[in-house]
Parts: structure tokens; sequence; C-alpha cells
């Protein structure tokens, strides 16, 4: 195996190692029987030091012995005091201190491994430190990591220092979660924060979702759209290699081999079949062809509502399409597939999509594409997929501003602010779709975070071409409060940063990956990839057109593009969404080149809110553990003050073991 492999493969493990401390029985005092490679296994005492304010005063120490990934194994426990005239220690790890002012050590053993660590009797000199790492001495944004083993003994610099501690757990599997204790010893108490806010209510992120044109208690419908990728991935991809030789076929014979007329016209009639499923239903609609453009083909549905759109929108619709969504999003992600031989997308207004929102519904479906589309409906002759249209197409949704559909009144200018945001994210699908099925020969969809993901990226290229701005600006406040800025923030912009405030309120419940349709979760992923292509090196397009156009699907797709260290990555990213903007001299691991969302937040057009994320920050007070829940890649976030001359020791337990090596935290000084 190759060094480069190797790394890979270790960085991968990183990732995606299970949790074994789930399982353990705390409350009896065992640590769970577990595997592991002998040659690295390892006693560990927590903690490291034990205080004891007086003679006869008791404290429990904990040890088991670890494998090299940091799960517990089995087996029992030798303890033993190397002073005994200090302290006794029994064969549970209860030390009691005999004699004052003193420092004893206490052994444990097993399978032929010992630690050691220390026990103060009575004596407020001994160093906080004593039994830790060295300390160290952190410049303003400045960071280190703390040692599952050793903790980390920061020294204050001088007075007013601040610290962040940030654990976070790499994982990938998003059932499991990780019970943590932060506990710091030397602490003092960090100074107000002007900067902090109190959690913002969902309601004002999800007012940021939608134009003033409609409550703002609705929001897109992420069930529906999940629905949707997973029809890609359980229904349509199994069907893929038949699909491929079938139109591998009709290739041969004829360039053009569509079902219905190669080549639409306006005012030309034609049938689609609108029903949500598969293959083997269908529910066909009438449209006529209301305009066309070098890219598009706008149909309208022929029983939509009346008070829609005119033909000048329509028109418009098509001339978006050329101009922003193709524009922007042909060099990222690649050009659609072409199965009808038209070079064209249809774009189907029906309101056959607003039948989809239930009446009073909090959600709506805002359009979609369907992947079953782009299969053939016959294989050499046979049924296969007739419910397919055999065309690259979208299904949008048409103003109703009586409510003739389900009651929900939706005006041409609702429906006209979500259109053009829909379609660049819906093509992301399309072509990622379309791609895997005949260019790159895949055997599986994309994994619906990433997928979610780039189609959001896909909605902040098109912002970007739409305002002449480009990455790495680092956009914040002073570019709102003028148009037409704030109108094509509001259009195309302003989904992303609310799902992200939705991450913000409560990152250590979301990640990027946390769960497939999370509105919390889109808006991390959305921001970790934008993260990740500001500083991976190569362009933005060869990251999104390599992520967009591969075999392979989730973390695959990710470290192949972005290599071994997307674990370090998704930590990095984590803590800048602290230090950006805010830490003089933080490392540039550490920063977001294209938003500073600090000022960007109060800043917004709409629901204007301080940061998100200083609400989810808490204070950690001295001696007293902070307890809290991680889920898979999720994240926390604690300040801390050091009191001038003095020395502080963080460490971090689970359950009162020493966390897996999936656990990691990084302090950085903040002030």
């Amino acid at each position: 195996m190759s060094s480069n492999t190797m790394n890979r493969t270790v960085a991968r493990y990183s990732i995606v190692l299970l949790a074994s401390l789930a399982a353990c029985n705390n409350e009896a005092g065992f640590a769970p029987v577990g595997g592991g490679n002998a040659l690295t296994n390892r006693v560990v005492i927590t903690p490291r030091q034990a205080r004891l304010v007086a003679v006869g005063d008791t404290s429990r120490l904990r040890a088991a012995l670890y494998d090299g990934d940091g799960n517990l194994l089995g087996g029992p426990v030798v303890w033993t005091s190397a002073d005994p005239s200090v302290f006794t220690v029994d064969q549970n790890g209860l030390v009691t201190g005999k004699l004052a002012q003193s420092v004893g050590r206490v052994i444990a053993s097993a399978s032929g491994k010992a630690d050691t660590a220390y026990v103060v009797v009575a004596d407020p000199s001994a160093a906080p430190c004593l039994g830790y790492a060295a300390p160290v001495a952190l410049a303003v944004g400045q960071a280190v990591s703390v040692d599952m083993n050793d903790g980390a003994c920061i020294t204050s610099a001088g007075g007013g220092d601040e610290y962040l501690i940030m654990p976070w757990y790499g994982t990938s599997d998003t059932t499991t979660t990780m019970p943590l204790e932060v506990i710091g010893t030397g602490l003092s108490a960090p100074g107000p924060n002007p900067l902090r806010a109190p959690l913002a209510s969902p309601s004002l992120s999800r007012s940021v979702l939608l134009s003033g044109a409609v409550s703002p208690s609705r929001h897109r419908d992420l069930h529906f759209d999940r629905a949707m990728r997973e029809i890609g991935r359980r229904e349509v991809m199994p069907l893929a290699p038949q699909g491929r030789a079938e139109m591998a076929r009709r290739r041969a014979l004829s360039p053009s081999f569509s079902s219905s007329p190669a080549y639409l016209g306006v005012g030309d009639l034609v049938q689609f079949n609108t029903d949500t499923t598969a293959c083997l239903s269908s529910t066909y609609r009438t449209g006529r062809v209301m305009a066309t453009s070098a890219r598009a083909i706008v149909v309208a549905d022929t029983t939509n509502p009346t008070g829609g759109f005119t033909d000048a929108d329509y028109a418009r619709f098509a001339v978006g399409y050329d101009t922003l969504v193709a524009a922007a999003e042909d060099g990222a992600f690649g050009t659609p597939t072409d199965i009808d031989a038209n070079g064209k997308v249809v774009i189907f207004f029906t309101s056959a999509v607003n039948q989809l929102t239930p009446a009073g519904s909090s959600s709506f479906v805002s359009g979609y594409f369907h992947p079953r589309d782009l299969l053939p409906q016959y294989y050499y002759g046979q049924a296969y997929c007739p419910g397919s249209n055999e065309r690259e197409m979208f299904y949008m949704p048409v103003p109703d501003p009586n409510g003739a559909v389900n009651g929900n009144q939706y005006t041409p200018g609702f429906v006209d602010s979500l259109t053009m945001v829909t379609l660049a994210h819906e093509n992301q699908h399309l072509v990622n779709f379309g791609r895997r099925l005949y260019v790159n020969q895949a055997q599986t969809d994309e994994e619906p975070w990433l997928n979610e993901g780039l189609s959001d990226i896909a909605e902040e290229l098109v912002f970007y071409h739409a305002t002449g701005l480009s990455p790495r600006q680092n956009i914040g406040s002073e570019h709102f409060g003028s148009q037409p800025f704030d109108g094509l923030f509001e259009m195309y912009m302003a989904p992303n940063v609310a799902r992200l405030a939705i991450f913000l309120q409560q990152p250590q419940r979301y990640s990027p990956f946390s769960s497939a349709n999370q509105p919390g979760t889109y808006g991390a992923m959305w921001s970790f990839l934008r993260y990740a292509a500001d500083h991976s090196g190569s362009s933005d397009n060869t990251i999104w057109l390599n992520l967009a156009n591969s075999p392979v699907s989730g973390f695959d797709n990710l470290f192949n593009v972005l290599g071994p260290s997307v674990p370090q990555m998704l930590n990095a990213w984590a803590v800048s969404l602290y230090t950006d903007d805010a830490t003089a001299g933080v490392d540039s691991a550490y920063t977001q080149p294209s938003w500073n969302f600090r000022s960007a937040y109060p800043a917004l057009p709409v629901a204007s809110q301080a940061y998100p994320l200083f609400g989810a920050v808490s204070v950690l007070a001295d001696g007293t553990p902070q307890a809290v829940t991680l889920g898979a890649g999720s994240s926390a976030y604690l300040r801390f003050s050091i009191a001038t001359g003095a020395s502080a020791v963080m460490r971090l337990t689970s359950k009162g073991w020493m966390p897996p090596a999936t656990v990691q935290a990084t302090i950085v000084r903040t002030r």
C-alpha cells in the first residue's frame, strides 16, 4: 500500500469510526468489552489529578484499558498508591487523603500496561497542570488541540484573555450521539460578550426563506424534495444498466428518438406525465409552448388557474434560464444530458405542482426535477419506464391568486420570486443525476446531504453571476441596503443564509451530513462546501465539476475530490464559524474568505438578527463540568478565561471515561 493510500485510509477511518462508548455501563463502573490492537493498547486514568481539600476527603478516579482508537476494552484494573503516607486507594479507584500539604502518585495497571496520576492533598499551591500536558501560552488567534488523554494546559499571557474550546464529533454514523463533559480547572469568568444574543426564534430564519408575498410560517417542503431524491436512488438508479443500453441502441439508429416532438415551437401542444411516482403510474396534463430560447422550452398547463403569468413572463423565464442558470452552472457542473436531442430543457408550469401542497400546509412544493424522466419508456420494444417523459425537464408551480387549488393563494409575485432560484437549484439535480446515469456510469445516486449542498451552491453561483460578485470577496454588511443587491440576495441567497442560521442556532444537533431532510443540515453543508472550495487550492469549477461528475457518492466523493484531509477540514470549518472576522491573527484555516456572516446577519433585508451562533455559545465555569451531547459531525462552543499569570487545565470525558479518537477538541485564544 502506498503512503498516500495509507494516509487517506487513516483519515477516512477517523470520520467513519463508530463510537463504542454508547455501550458503557458507567453506573456499575465497568467498561464495555471491545476489540483493538493489543500493540497499541494503553491504560488511561481520568482525571489525571485528584485534588482533595482536606485530610480524610475522598475522590474517585476511573481507569480502563483502551485500544489505539480510544475505545474502552474489558478487563480488571489494579490500583496502587505509590505514596501510601499521602493517600490510600481502594480497588474501585477511591482515593482518601492522609497527609496535608502533599502530593502523591497513584498507579493503575491492566494487561501489562500502566498509567500514573497525581493526588493533591490540601495543597492549594500545587499547579493545576500537574499530571497533564506541558503548559502553553497562546497568542491571540493561536490554536491548540486538546489531547483526550493529557488534556491541555493553558497559561495566561496577560489580563483579559478569552478562549474558545470547541469539541467536535468526527463520525459519519448519524445514528449515534456522543455525551461529553467539558471540564476546566483554574478558570476565571470571561467578560461579558457584547455580541452575545439569545437563541434566535426559528421563525426568524424561516421568514428569510420567503418573500413578503406569503406567510413567513410557510417554507419549502424538504420532505418532498427528499422523496424525489430517494426515487432516484432506490427506484431509478437500479434501472440504469438497461436504460443506458436502450439509449445507446437508439443513438446508433437515430440522433433523435423522443416519443414527443423533438422541436417544439410556440403554440404547440404537448402532453406530459405529472404523476410523482416513478415509472408505472401516469397522470397526463396538456401544455402549450409559451416561449423558447436557445436552451429552454417553457410550457404552461392549459388547465392552470386564472390570474397567472403573462406571455412576457414566460419569455423572461426562458431567457433567464439561458443567461443566469445555464451561464452560471454549465461551467460548474457540466451541461445537462440531451436524451431528446434538442439541446434544451423543458420548464413545465403546471397546477399539478400546486396540488402537491395540501390545504393549510405549513410548507409548499416549490418545483422539482423528476429522475424517472431520464429513463427510456421502452427497452427493446417492451415497456420499461412508461411513465417517463423522456425529457430533461422541470415541474414548476403557477400563480393561483384566488386559491383555486387546495385553497392555497399564490400571487404572481410570490411564484415569480421563487422561480429562478428553484430552477438554479433543480438544474444541479438534473445535471448530477443525468451525468451519473449516462456519462459517468455511476452505480448509485449522490447522497442527499451532498446532493442538496451542491444544489445550494448552484443558487450561490447564480447569485454571484447576477450581482457581478465572486467568491472570496468576504461579502458582509457593506453590501446591504441598496438595490439590486438586496433583491438579488433575497431571491438567491436568503434561503441558504436562513438554513445556515437554523444550523448555527443548534450546532450540537446539526452537521453538514446529520440528516438528509433538515434545513439545518442543508445550511451547514452549503457552508462547508463553500469553505472547502475557498481552502482547497483548486478553482471553484474544478471542485464542483469533480463532485457533480463522480461515479461514487457521499464521503467517497468528498475524499476523492478534496483529498484525505476531509475530517480536518470539517473540524476547521466548525472552528471558523466562530473565529472568522472576529479573531485577529487566527490561522487562515479558521477563516471564511467568501462571507462575513457576523456582519451580514444584522444587515439582512428580511429578518435581520445577531449572528445566530452567539446564542448557542456557553460560558465554562471553573471546576464545573459542562455537559454537551454531540451528533455526528456536530460541535459545541464554550467560552472561558484564565486569570492573569495563572494556568488552567482543559479536559474532556464521556460519562467519566476518556472519549474515543472520533472526538476532537480545539482551543483558540480569541482575545
